[in-house]
């Protein structure tokens, strides 16, 4: 049987890249277990030393439980439970000893909230939990209407879904976080474990060049529009209108978000689809003369890289107040048919 002290689950390119930086040697181990999506491309190089799974990993869409609650209850209560099975078939095939490490980049996915409630009931296992930041969600702040979600999850999906699942806005907030890294742990709003946590801070190590030259075109970032509610219609809509208000005939590139749907992206004409498998911190960004993005994290690195902040377009989707976006041309989305460009 498998001795396993580190588990690694990880959902997006970015985790994989950060984690990759950061841990490399408890990642590439014979005794680690790797939970990870399709949108990951894993280094084949390296995956005979350790037990890798593949997974699809799934959060509730409230768009589809407002429009057909029965149904979707339904689906999602025969998901966990598949999950839960398939978890519990999956620790009893690993030896875990008196110390584990679990090195996650949300605590928000079904999967892992699952996996976290089975492994945690492990008698005599001593387990740190480190969390990687995960986008921009380690740096929003919690609302009212944030509480009352909580209190309804803790509630009802124990009888809902046979399984008790926590609402997090704030991620970074699991009480059982010992450690977290991030590449601003300044800006993490204080929470009530934030006094329990052990903060660290990184960086990819992308060298600040502001007096490179800019090339053209322009490039999205897009979103998965089911963390929202937005259909695909008013998704397409939202492109079309930002592509017309700002590509003043350059060439358009999106980068689709790792668990976006790509058929609304797709039906687009005139646009060029870049592979949605790797991270947008890859991407060379002097290569377009302005970057639009939907309240996403990626303004973070663009702004350490020396890239203009006047040539970012921030698009609010849902209020997210954050400073770094403030940074940019912060547009709310009511806003797009009315932008103004300057050169």
């Amino acid at each position: 049987m498998l001795s396993v002290r580190n588990i690694f689950i990880i959902i997006t390119p970015f985790q994989y890249k950060v984690m990759q930086m950061l841990f490399e040697n408890n990642l590439w181990s014979e005794q680690t277990i790797i939970f990870y999506s399709d949108a990951i491309k894993l280094d084949k190089s390296l995956l005979g030393r350790t037990r890798c799974i593949c997974l699809r990993f799934e959060m509730f869409s409230f768009q589809d439980i407002k429009e057909q609650p029965f149904k979707y209850f339904s689906i999602y209560r025969k998901r966990i439970s598949n999950m839960r099975r398939f978890i519990y078939k999956e620790l009893s095939q690993f030896s875990i000893g008196t110390e584990l490490s679990i090195f996650i980049g949300t605590e928000k996915d079904n999967f892992t909230q699952i996996f976290l409630n089975q492994v945690y009931k492990i008698k005599k296992t001593r387990i740190k939990l480190i969390a990687v930041e995960e986008g921009s969600g380690f740096y929003r702040s919690e609302k009212f209407k944030d509480k009352l979600k909580q209190i309804f999850y803790r509630l009802f999906t124990p009888v809902l879904f046979n399984e008790k699942l926590e609402y997090h806005r704030q991620l970074g907030t699991d009480n059982r976080i010992n450690e977290i890294y991030a590449r601003l742990p300044e800006l993490i709003p204080q929470h009530k474990n934030s006094h329990k946590i052990k903060y660290h801070r990184y960086n990819l190590g992308r060298p600040p060049d502001s007096g490179k030259a800019i090339v053209g075109g322009i490039l999205i970032f897009s979103f998965p529009n089911k963390n929202y509610p937005i259909t695909d219609i008013q998704k397409r809509e939202i492109l079309e209108d930002l592509i017309k208000s700002l590509s003043q005939g350059q060439p358009v590139y999106i980068k689709p978000h790792p668990r976006e749907d790509l058929n609304v992206i797709s039906s687009l004409e005139n646009v060029v689809v870049l592979d949605k498998n790797y991270s947008g911190e890859e991407i060379e960004y002097f290569d377009y003369s302005r970057i639009i993005n939907f309240s996403s994290s990626i303004v973070i690195d663009l702004l350490s890289s020396g890239y203009p902040s006047g040539r970012i377009y921030t698009i609010n989707l849902d209020d997210s107040n954050l400073s770094f976006f403030k940074q940019t041309n912060y547009i709310d989305i009511s806003q797009i048919k009315n932008i103004a460009v300057e050169d």
